[in-house]
């Protein structure tokens, strides 16, 4: 990016080699497809969309986890009653008591 290639909101905007611009302020056109798969800009593609010029990006699109309704949960009436506990928790229980019982605790 060059001074003079477009404008830049902001006098002391000074890019350098190392300067990046997010892909958002690019038009769609301007890029190309590598043979790997990525994207990469045209030479002599220059940013246009910021919202100091009127560009609004569209609304995010809700996750797959928005979209989708929830169902519904209920463990059975019996599960809740008996006291069951998965069993990676009863063996957690049982060495935390053993090593409670060994401290003397």
């Amino acid at each position: 990016l060059k001074r003079g290639d477009v404008h830049f909101r902001g006098d002391d905007f000074n890019p350098t080699k190392n300067t990046r611009v997010c892909s958002r302020h690019f038009k769609q056109t301007d890029f190309i497809a590598t043979a790997g798969g990525l994207r990469r800009l045209k030479k002599g593609t220059i940013p246009v969309y910021f919202l100091w010029n009127g560009y609004e990006l569209p609304a995010p699109r809700p996750s797959v986890w928005e979209r989708r309704p929830w169902a519904e949960f209920s463990a059975p009436e019996s599960e809740l009653d008996s006291g069951w506990r998965p069993k990676w928790l009863q063996i957690m229980t049982t060495v935390y008591s053993l090593r409670n019982r060994s401290e003397g605790k």
